[in-house]
């Protein structure tokens, strides 16, 4: 439905759902990561072998973001931020519309005044609608903003440490849009990384 041409039928939750869809497409159908032991993180076999020259291993990003407790967490946070957003935008569109319903039936016994001002306070009602779209937009961009830097302090500070403890050279991100789509399972460091994720979060929840 559209009023004064102005678009209003656009769902807060459809906008405001494109933040997501990069995270909602690493959990779709994501891997699930290899059974996690209690064991200390240790070199994958093939990178202690003799002679093996550069020490390089990688880790399955869809499968790490899907598992890590973190990041559910979070994801659940803004998912309850995305609801109450949808709602307040639906509780605005709905007074629009009662609004200009009501314009509409008493239309005709108005004088032409009477209409324009009315007509007036309806557009500024709409103004006042996509600002709040907007606004809640913004906020959620960077509030996503905010959580995704978090996130990549916490990954990067256990890769560091791993990286230094494995004595690796490189280590890649495989991901289904990457560069790196075909590896040698042998050197997928993803269970020892998420392992160390997990319980470093856990850790953290405890303290608290």
């Amino acid at each position: 439905m559209r009023y004064f041409n102005l678009g209003l039928s656009v769902v807060l939750f459809v906008l405001i759902g494109i933040l997501f869809s990069k995270v909602s497409n690493l959990e779709k159908g994501a891997p699930a990561p290899n059974e996690a032991t209690t064991a200390p993180a240790a070199l994958p076999e093939a990178l202690r072998e003799p002679g093996s020259g550069l020490k390089i291993a990688y880790i399955e990003l869809d499968s790490l973001v899907a598992n890590y407790d973190l990041h559910k967490d979070l994801r659940k946070k803004l998912e309850g931020k995305f609801k109450q957003a949808e709602s307040e935008f639906q509780v605005r569109v709905k007074s629009f519309e009662k609004d200009y319903k009501y314009l509409e039936q008493e239309a005709p016994k108005m004088s032409e005044e009477e209409l324009q001002r009315a007509q007036m306070d309806l557009a500024r009602l709409e103004q006042d609608i996509m600002k709040m779209r907007e606004g809640k937009l913004q906020e959620l961009a960077e509030e996503e903003e905010r959580l995704n830097k978090n996130l990549k302090d916490e990954v990067d500070e256990v890769v560091g440490a791993m990286q230094r403890e494995m004595g690796l050279d490189y280590i890649f991100l495989k991901e289904s849009s990457g560069i790196l789509i075909q590896a040698n399972a042998a050197f997928d460091i993803t269970t020892n990384v998420l392992e160390r994720l997990n319980a470093n979060y856990a850790n953290k929840k405890a303290k608290k």
